[in-house]
């Protein structure tokens, strides 16, 4: 009994797991201690989008308490990268694939996978500004 019970108390919720949108990865859940190395590899960043049970849907690395305790300084930005743009356009899109996150697709790429029939009317879709899937 004893081993069991230490199973259940080992094992975290996915309630306390973090998601984000990493390029060119699917978007998995992360524990906060895989999320600080992530931020030590400079894979998260302030701008990254985190979502966690109880937050606002992809809200910023930095607006969230925990984390930006845990980002570095934010250095002074020279001009020309504020005047960069957006590195994921308003028209990327995720789309819920066997049952993960993936994207971000370009409406084209949308179109291709619903011709291919590898999503269908009933597959969960997303964009920023969109209040849920």
């Amino acid at each position: 009994m004893v081993a069991d019970e230490e199973a259940i108390v080992s094992v975290e919720s996915v309630e306390d797991k973090y998601f984000v949108q990493l390029p060119g990865k699917a978007t998995v859940p992360y524990s906060l201690q895989e999320l600080q190395q992530l931020i030590a590899a400079k894979e998260v960043t302030r701008g990254t989008s985190v979502w966690k049970a109880g937050l606002p849907p992809w809200t910023k690395a930095e607006d969230i308490g925990e984390l930006k305790e845990l980002l570095p300084e934010q250095a002074a930005e020279s001009p020309q990268k504020e005047a960069a743009p957006a590195s994921q356009p308003s028209s990327s899109y995720f789309v819920a694939l066997d049952g993960k996150s993936a994207g971000p697709f370009p409406v084209n790429e949308l179109q291709t996978m619903a011709q291919g029939g590898r999503i269908t009317r009933a597959s969960l879709v997303w964009k920023e500004g969109m209040a849920q899937w």
